[in-house]
């Protein structure tokens, strides 16, 4: 704690490192990320290079600065409620800073991030639904200025066997999630899964709250997780800017825990990673069931998810080099959850395309099912001639009773060049807010995606 609290006062500090960073020093010998080996992350691109040198002079002093520009714009061009184009952006800057090169405190440290968002949300304007986004930005935090996303210090010991994180940390980070799911545009598991993240507690990028988690890896290929993170619904994310720190409002705590194998198979060393995780949150939620004679509670919502994604056939060097099928379900307690099933397939491929080894090519199926118990009562408020609930605070009726929807999503990724992708995107959305109310849509989009 002592660390934590000394590495948050010293946030201005490594601020205005970036500000006076010296001249750069000797560019040092290319360095393997084992996160990129593993597939969990991707290999950092950079549209201005070395800023003249600049970021190779931060980084000799542990400080890694990484500021990018993503927009996404959708079109409706057929079904829906109507016809009509939405564009939305994220800029986000990250700072991580090694207090080990810094300060000298081994193994110890500091990650923030900010975004800026803005735009208009498709899936709302002109499809109806309250439920999924065609455009994953607008998961959380849109139309602001500065929004801090998180700021927390990370403890990695027994070279890397043992790792403890604790401040203002986001759930969905660390659980439940992977960097292919935003490989994809929608908002059906990116950043995370959509059923988990559409109410409170399950907090996902940019949201975060007070929390920790820490990350056990007793085998090379198993990682066992756990955390507990607080709950706070109406200053979720910190409120509009971010920086709400405060604990009035919080409601409960919720608790992930997550398993992971992360094999290597056969001579190719084809990558892959398998999860299973449950979550358990104790704030008190509204029973979807019959709300009669009275609307009643109910305490304590519980979740669990199996994920899986697995390299067939190697394209190149790194983890995502190559053609990779992937898949997950997740149930959540239907007394309590608007959405309490949710499951996914797909497949991504990298260096399949002739004459263009760093284009990606990719197709997602998903579906989720809305409550039963949610759908029930809708179906006696539609009989007995009662506004019809849609089982969020302040989202509007349906309309309808709600039953499921799916998602059919392909897209292509071409890299324009270092730094620089563009990714057109097709979406098929059936029975959009899960009612059969709105015509089945066909969305047409563009992400742009620009690291500096």
């Amino acid at each position: 704690m002592l660390r934590l609290l000394l590495l948050l006062a010293l946030a201005p500090v490594m601020i205005a490192g970036v500000a006076v960073a010296g001249p750069a020093a000797e560019t040092p010998a290319a360095v393997v990320d084992p996160a990129v080996v593993n597939g969990e992350a991707f290999e950092p691109e950079h549209l201005l290079g070395d800023w003249g040198g600049l970021r190779t002079s931060l980084q000799d002093k542990g400080i890694d600065v990484n500021l990018g520009y993503v927009s996404e714009t959708a079109g409706v061009v057929s079904g829906g409620e109507r016809r009509g184009v939405d564009y939305a952006h994220s800029i986000d800057l990250k700072i991580d800073a090694d207090l080990q090169q810094l300060l000298g405190l081994t193994g110890f440290s500091l990650h923030s991030a900010m975004v800026e968002r803005a735009g208009r949300d498709a899936s709302r304007d002109f499809l109806g639904d309250h439920l999924f986004e065609v455009q994953e930005i607008y998961g959380g935090a849109g139309d602001v200025a500065v929004h801090l996303a998180y700021f927390y210090g990370e403890e990695s010991l027994a070279n890397g066997a043992f790792d403890i994180a604790a401040g203002r940390m986001i759930v969905g980070d660390d659980f439940a999630n992977s960097p292919l799911y935003c490989e994809f545009m929608s908002h059906a598991d990116c950043p995370t899964l959509r059923d988990l993240g559409i109410t409170n507690g399950f907090s996902t990028y940019p949201d975060s709250s007070w929390g920790g988690r820490v990350k056990v890896m007793p085998l090379g290929d198993v990682t066992f997780k756990a955390g507990l993170y607080q709950v706070r619904p109406l200053f979720g994310g910190g409120g509009r800017s971010g920086f709400n720190w405060g604990s009035s409002g919080s409601t409960g705590v919720i608790l992930p825990v997550e398993l992971d194998w992360s094999p290597k198979l056969g001579p190719d060393q084809l990558v892959g990673h398998y999860k299973v995780g449950l979550t358990y949150d104790s704030s008190t939620y509204a029973d979807l069931a019959l709300p009669l004679p009275a609307p009643s509670t109910i305490r304590g919502r519980t979740s669990w998810y199996v994920l899986a994604d697995q390299m067939v056939k190697r394209t190149g060097p790194d983890g995502t080099d190559g053609i990779i099928l992937l898949g997950g379900y997740s149930r959540s307690d239907p007394d309590t959850s608007v959405i309490d099933q949710l499951f996914f397939v797909g497949v991504l491929a990298d260096g399949i395309i002739p004459g263009r080894p760093a284009d990606s090519v990719g197709m997602q199926v998903m579906r989720f099912h809305v409550s039963d118990q949610l759908a029930a009562a809708q179906a006696y408020q539609l009989a007995n001639d009662i506004p019809i609930s849609s089982g969020i605070l302040g989202v509007p009726s349906p309309g309808a009773v709600q039953g499921a929807e799916t998602d059919i999503e392909v897209r292509y990724g071409f890299k324009i060049r270092e730094g620089f992708h563009l990714m057109p995107d097709f979406q098929w959305v059936m029975h959009p807010n899960a009612t059969t109310r709105v015509p089945d849509a066909a969305v047409v989009g563009l992400r742009v995606t620009v690291s500096l």
